[in-house]
């Protein structure tokens, strides 16, 4: 939590904040991989009105959605994971919740990448 009762660890408003480095970096090819998965999957790709396109039907999650699934992991793992892996975290539990993927197909996805060397299961990669 942060400094106010209630507040969740993503909500910093008013909190005193770190010193951040507007510099662009580059990012890793998986982080690039879970960008891209969010505009296919907001129907992005396809629209460029992207509220157009998710009250069309083209979009198999909403922006909410993964709002609220990042908003609601515990303060621990919010701040363990980084950027693109609670998106990562979020699109899946957003695919998983709507029924468009299983846990069973998740787990079958995920085993060869935390099995490659230097692959992460959390990364994505």
């Amino acid at each position: 939590m942060s400094g106010v009762a209630g507040k969740g660890i993503h909500d910093v408003g008013g909190d005193p904040a770190p010193a951040c480095d507007p510099d662009d970096h580059p990012h890793e090819y998986w982080e690039r991989r879970v960008d891209a998965l969010m505009v296919l999957l907001s129907g992005a790709a396809r629209s460029p009105d992207v509220a157009a396109a998710s009250r069309a039907g083209a979009a198999l999650l909403r922006v909410d959605q993964i709002r609220r699934q990042i908003e609601a992991l515990g303060s621990r793992a919010y701040g363990e994971m980084s950027y693109y892996e609670r998106w990562s975290h979020a699109i899946a539990g957003v695919l998983l919740e709507s029924g468009v993927i299983t846990t069973a197909e998740l787990a079958r996805c995920m085993e060869p990448r935390a099995a490659a060397p230097g692959g992460s299961a959390g990364a994505g990669s």
